[in-house]
């Protein structure tokens, strides 16, 4: 997703657009990141293998009792000693991690604020994905004629002319 040149490897997408936590009742708990630069499958992989939930959003995987959230984890069987030092690194991990009652969002790291504008993608890619074009000072002045005199009248009838021209010939 995001590639728009075939040797490029970066994932331009997943750079600028980012899941903003609310209530973690659309990102799941162990296979989207949430914390950290990884899903928590990949880095517990362990205790992914025996979790009930492994599929469930954060939301699902603990709960709010008195304003205050607790995990509530399902497993297959009981965590073996060296598993339980595993589950204290992951308690380590999302024991800072702060929700609320918001709902989940995307965050987009282009715009202001975390928005997005057309105009934000626009100057994003630009900048990012278009050839440098020199344009010398002649052609600039051709082309600003050009310009003009399609953006009068006749150039509006020029160009309806040219597109009718072209769908007689296409069809």
């Amino acid at each position: 997703m995001g590639r728009i040149r075939q040797n490029e490897e970066r994932d331009w997408c997943s750079e600028i657009v980012n899941k903003k936590l609310g209530n973690g009742g659309d990102t799941r708990f162990w296979l989207d990141i949430w914390v950290g630069t990884r899903p928590l499958c990949q880095v517990f992989p362990r205790l992914f293998s025996v979790s009930l939930q492994t599929h469930e959003c954060i939301n699902q995987v603990g709960e709010w009792r008195n304003e205050e959230w607790y995990w509530n984890f399902k497993c297959r069987r009981r965590f073996f000693v060296w598993e339980d030092e595993l589950l204290t690194q992951l308690m380590e991990v999302i024991g800072e991690v702060i929700f609320s009652r918001f709902d989940d969002s995307w965050v987009c790291a282009i715009g202001d604020d975390g928005g997005y504008t057309v105009k934000d993608g626009y100057r994003f890619l630009s900048d990012n994905f278009s050839p440098v074009i020199e344009v010398v000072d002649s052609l600039c002045r051709v082309l600003k004629r050009v310009w003009k005199k399609l953006s009068s009248i006749e150039g509006h009838n020029l160009l309806l002319a040219i597109i009718a021209t072209m769908f007689a010939y296409s069809g």
